[in-house]
């Protein structure tokens, strides 16, 4: 397994736990929404792992699908203030009490938790194509 996929393995497992800083959330146990995600990802690392190069072509589909969903559900209100989740009124004041690195007065911007998590997402994506090519 390369670094990205083990260390979007351990930031996604504090979305399982909850972690909070000082009174903030880095981000909040949301195991009962997405446990089956986190089931997903484990199901999808083992198939890169023992199958090869299938598994790793599942794996990157899994990665693919789960970086535009998340995406439409966070950076899309950078840009509109509706989208697949509501309203970005609704946003704000979800994430109300979230780390963030940026805040805008009545603008949604994602949290650190989020960014963080988007970024590994994609440089998990990027490992695996690498993974993909060497092994054509």
């Amino acid at each position: 397994m390369t670094v990205p996929l083990i260390l979007l393995l351990i930031w996604f497992a504090l979305d399982m736990t909850g972690f909070e800083i000082g009174g903030k959330w880095l981000v909040e146990t949301a195991f009962k929404d997405d446990g089956y995600r986190m089931c997903i990802y484990i199901v999808c690392l083992i198939l890169a792992y023992f199958i090869g190069r299938v598994g790793k072509i599942v794996l990157l589909g899994q990665l693919s699908i789960w970086l535009i969903i998340r995406l439409l559900c966070h950076e899309w209100y950078l840009f509109f203030d509706k989208g697949p989740m509501g309203d970005a009124n609704g946003k704000i004041e979800y994430f109300r009490n979230t780390i963030k690195l940026f805040e805008i007065e009545g603008r949604y911007l994602p949290d650190l938790y989020h960014i963080t998590l988007h970024i590994l997402i994609l440089w998990s994506v990027i490992s695996v194509v690498k993974m993909l090519r060497r092994s054509a």
